[in-house]
């Protein structure tokens, strides 16, 4: 195993590719419950 250290990304580049998730959910028609509920989902898979 290789353990390689790498750093947090930009806060900038954070906020850019949470604009364009917005952006696409939007689009999608997905509305702020569905994406709770998706959350949800996945957590409870583990």
């Amino acid at each position: 195993m290789i353990l390689k250290r790498i750093d947090a990304p930009a806060r900038s580049e954070v906020r850019a590719l949470a604009a364009k998730v917005r952006r696409r959910a939007r689009r999608a028609g997905m509305k702020p419950a569905d994406v709770e509920r998706a959350i949800r989902d996945v957590r409870r898979r583990g």
